[in-house]
């Protein structure tokens, strides 16, 4: 059986326990009916699946508990992180992608797919047990890549690329890596300390929009004023969750942040085009004029 094939299995089993405690053979007759309808076999003995409780903790940090006197097994814990949501979400749609050859009539996905997702079960293994990881990186626009040792501390999705958060092992100065962009990754035995403080990646980007972050700048306040036409847009996907609305009429819909003005920002401000005014700061206003002006001066 292929390591994906396992992955599917795993997210099967809490698919099964999501919906309720379950003996093991309820949870062989779900997974028998899974393996007719894609045609492979996903059923397994006692011995397979303690195995597989165990990897379903380490990977998601999902602890599966048996009742003895009820021969059931259920979930204990709901507190499950958005990364473990996330990554369960888009692998049951790469199994559902995958189940048919006519799929295409009713399902489009976007052909540009960054490389790089077979390293992400790597690296979440190696951040659940703090292990430091060796590998090969090529940067955009480098000729040549580098061999780095890295601590990984964490994974981070943004605009459907992903990113590993960790330490430089030797100068312990914290790096942003490109999952696609990793050519040769290994696991190595040497263990590392929990991160110091307490970190964690929400606090991490708490601040930011985006994957660049900087010491080097604060967070600022940020007023930006968007048309109708953006207010149920900007309202039910924030820009930030520090967004907080000023006016709301049929003029205009104006909200407040406090955030680091990055590049990443910026691109999400000019995405917006005509449809959005910044009001404050004075700096940012100035950089999306310079902008726009540059843009124009390309059809000029």
């Amino acid at each position: 059986m292929s390591k994906s094939e396992y992955l599917h299995r795993y997210l099967l089993i809490i698919r099964r326990l999501e919906k309720g405690e379950a003996s093991l053979e309820e949870i062989n007759d779900f997974l028998r009916k899974k393996s007719e309808l894609e045609k492979t076999s996903f059923e397994i003995s006692i011995r397979t699946f303690q195995r597989d409780r165990k990897e379903i903790y380490a990977l998601y940090a999902i602890y599966i508990e048996y009742d003895f006197k009820r021969k059931v097994y259920y979930i204990t814990n709901d507190d499950q992180t958005d990364l473990s949501i996330r990554s369960l979400e888009a692998f049951e749609l790469f199994n559902a992608l995958k189940m048919s050859d006519s799929i295409s009539q009713f399902v489009q996905v976007e052909k540009a797919t960054p490389s790089g997702a077979g390293h992400f079960h790597t690296l979440l293994k190696a951040i659940k047990e703090r292990k430091i990881v060796a590998m090969t990186y090529q940067k955009f626009g480098y000729d040549e890549a580098v061999d780095v040792y890295i601590e990984p501390y964490a994974l981070k999705e943004f605009e459907g690329r992903w990113y590993m958060i960790g330490k430089l092992a030797a100068q312990g100065k914290m790096r942003i890596y490109g999952l696609d962009r990793i050519n040769d990754l290994y696991v190595m035995s040497y263990k590392f300390d929990k991160p110091a403080n307490g970190w964690n990646v929400k606090d991490y980007f708490k601040d930011y929009f985006g994957i660049f972050h900087t010491e080097e700048t604060k967070p600022e306040r940020v007023v930006l004023s968007f048309s109708p036409e953006q207010v149920r847009y900007v309202e039910t996907l924030k820009l930030h969750h520090s967004q907080n609305p000023l006016v709301d009429n049929d003029m205009e819909y104006r909200v407040e942040l406090f955030i680091h003005i990055t590049f990443d920002f910026i691109q999400k401000v000019l995405s917006y085009a005509d449809e959005v005014k910044v009001i404050e700061p004075a700096s940012l206003k100035k950089e999306i004029i310079k902008r726009h002006t540059n843009t124009l001066k390309q059809y000029t």
